[in-house]
């Protein structure tokens, strides 16, 4: 008869059976905002690029170095000046794209407590699999564009438009685009850092880590979907913050483009 080779880990840091399903599924879970952040990133280093570009040519000028002229030439070629330019344009709408379309999603899970039916899957998969939240297949099987989340994505869609008149301070407009999930994410994320933090106090009052009275009050929170919710939520309010942030960075770059065009012939 085999032996089971004991965990090397201290059971005090497996209070939940399952952790490792939880730590798979938040991992995956960056997958959503990723898209959007990473697109975000993106379109903030061609713009940095840009800005480090424009000061080469005004050093080029001053300095007259061989080095600086070459790469004042090179900033100064339209072709490379307009290719950096639509870059962080092209970046920043496909990553407003993708927060439409995860805002249709999101209006999809709030619309489920009124379909008894996809409500019951989708508990059931907040408390046991919520790895699922963010599967393309399950999502198309039980995510639905109904009333409730085309209005959730012409909501999202105003707060875009917003941004734009906005500008470079879009960012502060993410309370009311993330709304009502930043909401859910505190909620739920302060009941589960109680539940926590209440079943460590008891561990700690009685030494008890382990057995099946140890850890109860976690394990009931994660059973109700608790950290499937605070999670998912967390998730979707840093992509809209990532979506408006991005429209202040196609700002700055035009704004630099319109005011002091490296493009200009000079000495």
């Amino acid at each position: 008869m085999d032996l089971v080779a004991p965990s090397p880990s201290p059971t005090i840091f497996n209070p939940v059976p399952g952790d490792t399903a939880i730590v798979e599924w938040l991992l995956g879970l960056l997958g959503f905002p990723t898209v959007i952040i990473g697109l975000v990133v993106i379109a903030m280093s061609i713009e940095s690029l840009y800005a480090r570009a424009r000061q080469v040519v005004r050093g080029a000028v001053v300095t007259r170095r061989a080095a600086g002229v070459a790469g004042a030439w090179l900033v100064r070629q339209p072709p490379v000046r307009v290719l950096m330019i639509w870059l962080v344009t092209a970046c920043v709408l496909a990553a407003q794209a993708v927060m439409l379309g995860l805002s249709c999603i999101a209006g999809g899970f709030l619309a489920s407590p009124f379909d008894p039916g996809r409500s019951e899957v989708l508990l059931d998969v907040v408390q046991h699999s919520p790895i699922l939240l963010i599967d393309p297949g399950f999502i198309g099987a039980n995510v639905r564009l109904d009333w409730i989340s085309a209005i959730f994505v012409l909501w999202s869609l105003i707060w875009l438009l917003v941004a734009y008149r906005v500008g470079e301070g879009a960012a502060a407009l993410t309370g009311f685009m993330a709304f009502p999930f930043w909401f859910f994410a505190v909620g739920a994320g302060i009941w589960v850092v109680l539940s926590v933090a209440i079943d460590l106090l008891f561990g700690i009052l009685t030494w008890t880590f382990t057995g099946p009275e140890a850890w109860s009050i976690t394990k009931g929170t994660y059973e109700q979907g608790m950290v499937g919710i605070a999670a998912w939520s967390l998730g979707y309010s840093l992509a809209c913050a990532a979506a408006l942030y991005a429209t202040g960075v196609l700002f700055k770059t035009w704004a630099k483009v319109n005011a002091d065009p490296i493009g200009e012939s000079g000495p």
